[in-house]
């Protein structure tokens, strides 16, 4: 919830900026120094949890399971 709200945060960050350097204010900068390393750690941060809860998906489970008994009957098949 906080990591959503903190993500909707820079982005609202992230195109304040953008508008500010439209009007010409030099606020790329900013963007450029501050924000963009920050949505750079969210994307990564969000990725590997993601990655934790993809574990406890049965649904992965069952698919890597699908995937590996095809594998499995193709090698079988071949040789």
């Amino acid at each position: 919830m906080f990591v959503g709200f903190l993500s909707g945060l820079i982005v609202m960050g992230a195109l304040l900026s953008i508008l500010l350097v439209l009007l010409g204010v030099m606020a790329l900068r900013v963007f450029v120094r501050y924000i963009l390393p920050i949505l750079i750690i969210l994307l990564i941060v969000r990725l590997i949890i993601s990655g934790i809860v993809l574990l406890f998906n049965p649904h992965f489970w069952l698919f890597i399971a699908v995937v590996a008994l095809v594998l499995w009957i193709l090698g079988k098949i071949r040789n």
